[in-house]
C-alpha cells in the first residue's frame, strides 16, 4: 500500500500518513509499514507476505529485517536455496510506527534467532540503533547489514578538512566496526556471511588456515588474503609430520596447504588432513576446497566431514571455486556434513576474516563513551591549549606578534629558521589566503613575509596578528575530531598538509580510541609505508603519534559540548624516538562569543 508520503512532493500522501499515524496513536495500535509487503513468522507458520517465494521456508536461526518490501523475497529465496532456515522476516516500509530498530530488538530477544540480516535504506533513530546493536553484541547475535547509499555528505563542511573528508558512509563504517555490526558489500555477500555465522562458531584468534587440492586455488587464496588484516597460521613441525604420514602428495608443508589431487576421491583421507591442520594451535579457523555434490552419483560422503567438524570447536568451512547450482541432494549433503559450503575463493577468505573480526569485537567489548564534556564550562582557547600541551602532541616554540616589528623580535628569540602564519578569524585555510610562510632564515625575511600577508589580504580578511613558530620537520599528518550529528564523536587520521582533501588517504574511528586502535588506523592508510624506512628516511615515531591521537581524542571528548570540531593539521611526525609536534591546531567553537574570548595569541587560533 503506497501513497503515504513516499515522496516529499506528495502533499496528499503526507497528509494521509499523518492521519494514519493519528489513528495508531489514538487506539494504541502497532503498525508495520505502510508501503511494505508484510512479513513471515516461520516457526508459527504465518506467511503474511504476498509472494510464493517465501512459502515453505525451513525453520532456522536467521531473522531478517528489510526496509525494502520487494527485495526481501529475492534474498530469502537465494538464502533458502543454500540451505538456510529462518525464524522471522519482516519488511518495515515507511515505518510510521514500528521501525528497523524495533524489529531488530524483537529478534535480539527472540530465543529462536541467532543471526539478524538487514537491508537498510536509512536510520530514523541512530541512538536507538546503537543501543540495540550493543544489546545484540552482548547477546552474541551478529547483525549482518547491507546499507544503501555510500555517498559523501552533500555539504563539504568547508570550515574544516575533517568535515570535507568524513562522509556519512565512513562514519557508518566506523559505527559498524565499533558495535560489531557485520557490514556486507551486497546481498550476495550477505548470503555467504549468513552461512558462516549461522554455524555459530566464532574463532578465538585471527590466524587462518586453508587446504586445497590445486596450486592455482592456493595462489588465488593468497591474492585474496592480501586485502584482509588476518594472517596465515604457521604449521608446527608436529603438524607437518602428521601430514607427511597421511599423504605423500603434499610437497610444500606450508599454509595455505596444497595437498594435491590424490585425496579428492577419498573423503576420509581429506577429512583427516583437515583434522591435522585444525589440531595445530597456530590455526584458529580453517577453509578447505570442497563443493556440495549435485546428485548421489558423486563419490563424496558427508559423514567424514561431520566427524571432523564434531571433533573441533574451531570454525570450519568448505568452499567451491565459484558460485554454482545447489540441488536438494546438495543441501541435504551440506546439512549432514554439519558445515557451511561457501561459493567462491575470495568469499571464503572474507568469511574467515569477518569471523575473526567479530571474535575480536566480542572479546574486546564495546567501550562506553568517556568524557562528560564538563570542560565546556569556562572553556576557551587558553584552557584548550593547556590541555593539548599535556598530550604527546607537543607544541613547537612559538609567539604571537601583533605587528611586523614584534614578529621580527619573536623570530630572534625563537631562533631561525621560523614559520610565520596569519592569525585571522576569516581565514579557515591559511594557505589559500596566502597566510603561511616557511623556512624564513633572517629578520628581513620575516618582515617581508608579514608585510606581504598584510598587503595581499587587502582588507579581505581581518588580521589579528601573526604567529611566529619554530620550524619543525617531519611527516605531515592530520588528526581531526568531530561530532557526527547522528552517531557522536569520531576521529579522522590521514596524510596531512595542504593535499589532505585531494589525497583523501584517511582512516576513521568512533571515539574513544586506544593507542593500539590509533596504530591500526595508521596501518590502514594507503601511505602507511611512509611511516617506516622509506627512500633513505628513518622510520617515523608511530608510537608517539598513536599516543597523541588517543590523548587528543580524550581532550575532544572533554570539550565536546563546547567544540564542534578540533583539527590538528599538520601534526609533524619526527623520526622514531623524536616524538610529534602539533604545528597547526584549529578549534571550531559551538559558541565563539562565549568560548573564544581570549586574545588570539595562541597556536590553537592559527
Amino acid at each position: 500500500s503506497a501513497g503515504f508520503g513516499e515522496g516529499t512532493q506528495d502533499k496528499a500522501g503526507v497528509a494521509r500518513a499523518e492521519a494514519l499515524r493519528g489513528i495508531v496513536d489514538r487506539w494504541g495500535l502497532r503498525l508495520c509499514g505502510p508501503n511494505c509487503m508484510g512479513g513471515v513468522a516461520v516457526h508459527e507458520g504465518l506467511p503474511l507476505y504476498p509472494s510464493p517465494r517465501v512459502r515453505n521456508l525451513a525453520r532456522g536461526a536467521i531473522g531478517c529485517v528489510f526496509q525494502s518490501g520487494g527485495t526481501l523475497q529475492f534474498w530469502i529465496e537465494q538464502a533458502a536455496a543454500r540451505g538456510l532456515g529462518f525464524s522471522y522476516a519482516v519488511t518495515s516500509g515507511n515505518e510510521i510506527d514500528l521501525d528497523l530498530v524495533d524489529f531488530i530488538n524483537f529478534l535480539v530477544e527472540d530465543p529462536a534467532t541467532r543471526v539478524i540480516a538487514c537491508l537498510v535504506e536509512g536510520v530514523r533513530r541512530p541512538d536507538a540503533l546503537l543501543q540495540v546493536a550493543r544489546k545484540a553484541h552482548s547477546a552474541g547475535k551478529p547483525i549482518l547489514l547491507v546499507k544503501i547509499g555510500r555517498t559523501e555528505k552533500a555539504s563539504l563542511q568547508a570550515l574544516s578538512h575533517t568535515g570535507a573528508i568524513a562522509g556519512d558512509d565512513a562514519v557508518f563504517d566506523a559505527v559498524c566496526r565499533r558495535y560489531g555490526i557485520v557490514r556486507c558489500n551486497d546481498m550476495a555477500d550477505m548470503v555467504e556471511m549468513a552461512m558462516v555465522f549461522a554455524d555459530g562458531r566464532i574463532p578465538t584468534g585471527s590466524r587462518m588456515g586453508l587446504l586445497t587440492t590445486s596450486g592455482a586455488v592456493k595462489g588465488l587464496a593468497l591474492d585474496a588474503a592480501g586485502s584482509v588484516r588476518q594472517s596465515w597460521g604457521r604449521l608446527s613441525e608436529t603438524t607437518c609430520r602428521k601430514l607427511r604420514e597421511l599423504s605423500s602428495t603434499v610437497s610444500d608443508m606450508e599454509n595455505p596447504l596444497d595437498c594435491g589431487p590424490a585425496p579428492v576421491a577419498d573423503t576420509e583421507l581429506y577429512s583427516s588432513i583437515c583434522s591435522a591442520m585444525l589440531e595445530d594451535e597456530e590455526i584458529d579457523m580453517l577453509a578447505f576446497l570442497a563443493r556440495t555434490p549435485l546428485s548421489n552419483r558423486a563419490p563424496d560422503r558427508p559423514e567424514p566431514f561431520a566427524t571432523m567438524a564434531a571433533h573441533t570447536e574451531k570454525p570450519v568451512l568448505a568452499f567451491a571455486h565459484m558460485a554454482r547450482p545447489t540441488t536438494d541432494y546438495g543441501r541435504n549433503f551440506q546439512a549432514r556434513s554439519g558445515l557451511p559450503f561457501i561459493h567462491g575463493i575470495s568469499q571464503a577468505i572474507d568469511a574467515m576474516s569477518t569471523l575473526a573480526t567479530y571474535g575480536e569485537s566480542q572479546r574486546a567489548g564495546i567501550p562506553d563513551l568517556p568524557g562528560s564534556g564538563e570542560a565546556a564550562s569556562g572553556a576557551n582557547s587558553e584552557v584548550l591549549r593547556q590541555r593539548i600541551g599535556q598530550t604527546a602532541a607537543k607544541f613547537p616554540r612559538e609567539a604571537f606578534a601583533a605587528s611586523v616589528d614584534e614578529a621580527m623580535r619573536a623570530a630572534r628569540r625563537i631562533g631561525f629558521p621560523v614559520a610565520v602564519k596569519l592569525v585571522s578569524p576569516d581565514a579557515s585555510h591559511k594557505t589559500e589566503a596566502d597566510g603561511v610562510a616557511i623556512g624564513l632564515d633572517s629578520p628581513d625575511a620575516v618582515a617581508r613575509a608579514t608585510e606581504r600577508m598584510a598587503r595581499r589580504s587587502d582588507g579581505r580578511v581581518r588580521i589579528d596578528g601573526y604567529l611566529v613558530q619554530e620550524m619543525v620537520s617531519g611527516l605531515e599528518v592530520i588528526a581531526g575530531f568531530r561530532e557526527d550529528p547522528q552517531y557522536g564523536p569520531f576521529v579522522v587520521v590521514g596524510l596531512g598538509g595542504v593535499f589532505v582533501e585531494a589525497l583523501n588517504d584517511t582512516s576513521l574511528r568512533l571515539l574513544p580510541v586506544t593507542p593500539d586502535e590509533a596504530r591500526e588506523m595508521i596501518a590502514e592508510l594507503r601511505s602507511a609505508q611512509l611511516f617506516g624506512p622509506f627512500r633513505g628516511q628513518p622510520p617515523r615515531d608511530v608510537a608517539a603519534l598513536s599516543r597523541a591521537v588517543s590523548e587528543l581524542g580524550d581532550v575532544f571528548l572533554d570539550f565536546r559540548l563546547a567544540l564542534s570540531d578540533l583539527e590538528i593539521n599538520p601534526i609533524m611526525v619526527g623520526a622514531e624516538g623524536q616524538g610529534v609536534r602539533a604545528v597547526d591546531v584549529r578549534p571550531i567553537w559551538r559558541n565563539p562569543e562565549v568560548n573564544d574570548n581570549v586574545p588570539r595569541s595562541l597556536s590553537v587560533r592559527s
